[in-house]
């Protein structure tokens, strides 16, 4: 990795796999399947990803439109179930899917927007999303980009924010509108299929929830990084540069392999705790000010201090560290490895004085 990746364009492919909550039909009645597997595929150029692309000059890549970092395909991403009887809930799945660029260059630039590299890409599950998809050009790249350690560590802190940013969303809605919208599903069933049907789909409208929960997710987490992921990302970085500030000052003399090694051996957990750190609060105030804004009629008075926003932080550090723990240790030896943890301690003195 951390070397060079080609800069992804609009009709470059994403293929993956995701698990969903399924019913299977066959047999009758149908039957629940929790956490099916299914393959999906798409290009960066989707059907309903429009506000993905800049509205500004056009800044073309042989001769297509470029991808940013955390470019989303969006809605309506191809779901084949394995086995194939798991199909009757892609109504569901398919129109509310999403799957995000993880890597990014935070050195190169368009419109002011990180480069977003060929690698991996953070697709929709039940739970957490997870990087289950992976980017495949379509074309002979031409325009490659150096992948530094650094820009390995800030993209997966950046992903592992967003986990954090839905799954404290995932708890607002559970915790506050899970019943209503509930009950308001549960009604049209009954009233378009019949009490004996609605019954037995009870599975389907507690995944139809959580799909609607995934849109109107990604759609805040939207609206959330533009007014705050700045302020955040700043903060991830200083967090960075302080780790490997105290990292240096352990050492004696230099960075050499024996400390390498311990370094590397700590990176996921030391990563993992500091995004939790700077995610949970900043995600609560942001929380509180965006569904205010956007959900007039719902009570949201402050959510800054409010235990239901808080995930536990072990259930997060095990999700983080299970998706994102390898590259988190690889990102840190190529960081330390050669002179880039130097130039990071002089690009942040430089910046303190």
């Amino acid at each position: 990795m951390a070397d060079a990746r080609p800069w992804v364009t609009e009709y470059d492919l994403m293929v993956g796999w995701d698990q969903h909550n399924e019913l299977c039909i066959p047999p009758w009645p149908p039957r629940f399947s929790p956490m099916h597997n299914h393959v999906v595929i798409g290009t960066m150029h989707w059907l309903a990803n429009k506000s993905e692309w800049s509205q500004g000059e056009k800044v073309f890549i042989e001769n297509r439109l470029y991808c940013k970092h955390f470019h989303n395909i969006g809605y309506l991403i191809p779901h084949v179930p394995l086995p194939l009887p798991g199909w009757v809930m892609l109504l569901v799945i398919i129109p509310l899917s999403s799957s995000k660029i993880v890597l990014g260059s935070f050195t190169v630039h368009a419109h002011n927007e990180p480069a977003g590299l060929h690698w991996m890409t953070l697709n929709c599950w039940s739970g957490f999303p997870k990087p289950s998809g992976l980017t495949i050009p379509t074309r002979l790249p031409t325009v490659w980009v150096g992948v530094s350690g650094l820009d390995l560590l800030l993209s997966i802190l950046y992903a592992g924010a967003d986990m954090l940013l839905s799954w404290q969303l995932n708890k607002f809605f559970d915790n506050r509108l899970k019943e209503p919208l509930e009950t308001v599903l549960k009604m049209a069933l009954k009233k378009a299929l019949g009490e004996t049907v609605e019954k037995w789909l009870e599975k389907e409208v507690e995944e139809a929830i959580h799909q609607l929960v995934i849109k109107l997710s990604t759609e805040l987490v939207k609206k959330i990084s533009s007014k705050y992921a700045k302020d955040l990302f700043k903060a991830i970085g200083k967090s960075v540069k302080k780790t490997v500030g105290d990292w240096f000052g352990r050492t004696n003399p230099g960075m050499q392999e024996k400390y390498i090694r311990v370094y590397e051996a700590e990176a996921p957990r030391t990563y993992a705790s500091f995004v939790y750190a700077h995610t949970v609060p900043a995600g609560q105030q942001a929380l509180t000010e965006v569904l205010a804004e956007q959900y007039p009629e719902v009570a949201v008075t402050s959510l800054a201090d409010s235990l239901e926003l808080t995930p536990p932080y072990a259930e997060f550090e095990q999700a983080f560290v299970e998706n994102f723990g390898e590259v988190a240790t690889r990102g840190t030896r190529v960081l330390l490895s050669g002179d880039e943890w130097e130039k990071l301690l002089q690009t942040s003195q430089a910046n303190d004085d």
